[in-house]
């Protein structure tokens, strides 16, 4: 290349001794650190220690969620209802009670626990102790299931009943040979569904809302959860008679529902009597006979209004 070169070799440097470096002993994390001078002599500055810190990395932070922070996993959520206390809400929010979570034992049963409940209920006169059985795990999935299927049972029913009566109907106007010019095609009323729902839910976890405050204003033990779970699950009994609904028999069908209303009355008088008793002496008279009336006039509505 011709020319100067732009950058030419430093020619100042001092002579390098490798001997002078060779014997520089192991250094420890606190020691001296040395270093070569001019003149390629070793010579020392301030001590430099090595300190690490500690790992601030969570073993936790691994969540695979962004914005998770590292933070450890919420041990009060975890829980549930049970682990949840006023000032760590179990959702995070103020409305932490509307939580799953929170429900979510009420729903800790495995279908053995449900079938023996029913049988429990279905024993009517002859148990008065279901809040006994039921006092340390209520549940509220029975009582659900068989408030529900009920809805569907009774709105089948009742249009197959609406069915029976139109064609008797049609077939008494044939033999009367009535004008055809009043002639009407049945058709399914779903409305049926939106009426039983409202009697049933209404009746289980409505009127037990009510039972349950009454016996909260006078200091009862009794918890909401209980309250719902018995009334649930004395409804058991009109799940078999629902068939029998369908037959085309009015007498059978309103003989039937007569007896089953009477059957899961007892019950229920039978098992909140002592409760009842407990909370209010003076006003348990009446409350039980404002139940029963309830619990008959629920009944004449399935007998004479839905068939």
């Amino acid at each position: 290349m011709s020319g100067s070169d732009p950058y030419p070799p430093p020619t100042d440097l001092p002579d390098f001794n490798p001997q002078t470096v060779v014997n520089v002993p192991q250094v420890a994390d606190d020691a001296v650190v040395p270093s070569v001078g001019p003149g390629g002599q070793v010579v020392t500055g301030h001590p430099v220690v090595l300190d690490f810190a500690d790992s601030q990395l969570n073993p936790h932070s691994a969540s695979g969620k962004i914005g998770t922070g590292g933070e450890a996993p919420n041990e009060s959520l975890l829980a549930g209802a049970e682990g949840s206390t006023p000032n760590e809400p179990e959702d995070g929010g103020k409305l932490g009670w509307l939580s799953l979570k929170r429900f979510q034992k009420y729903f800790d049963v495995d279908t053995k626990d449900v079938l023996w409940r029913m049988g429990n209920s279905s024993l009517g006169p002859f148990k008065g102790n279901f809040f006994d059985n039921v006092k340390d795990n209520p549940d509220l999935y029975g009582p659900f299931w068989i408030t529900t299927t009920l809805v569907f049972l009774t709105a089948v029913s009742s249009n197959i009943v609406s069915w029976y009566n139109h064609h008797e109907k049609e077939h008494k106007d044939a033999k009367d040979d009535k004008d055809d010019k009043d002639h009407k095609i049945w058709n399914s009323d779903f409305s049926r569904l939106a009426h039983a729902s409202i009697l049933y839910y209404c009746y289980v976890f409505g009127v037990g809302l009510c039972v349950w405050g009454f016996l909260r204003c006078f200091k009862s033990e009794v918890h909401l959860s209980h309250v719902w779970c018995m009334y649930g699950y004395m409804m058991t009994t009109f799940l078999p008679i629902s068939f029998l609904l369908m037959l085309p028999f009015d007498v059978l069908r309103k003989l039937s529902v007569a007896i089953v209303t009477i059957y899961s009355g007892i019950f229920l008088l039978r098992n909140f009597k002592e409760a009842i008793y407990s909370a209010a002496p003076t006003r348990a008279t009446v409350v039980l006979v404002v139940l029963g009336l309830i619990h008959i006039g629920v009944g004449c509505i399935i007998a004479f209004v839905f068939h």
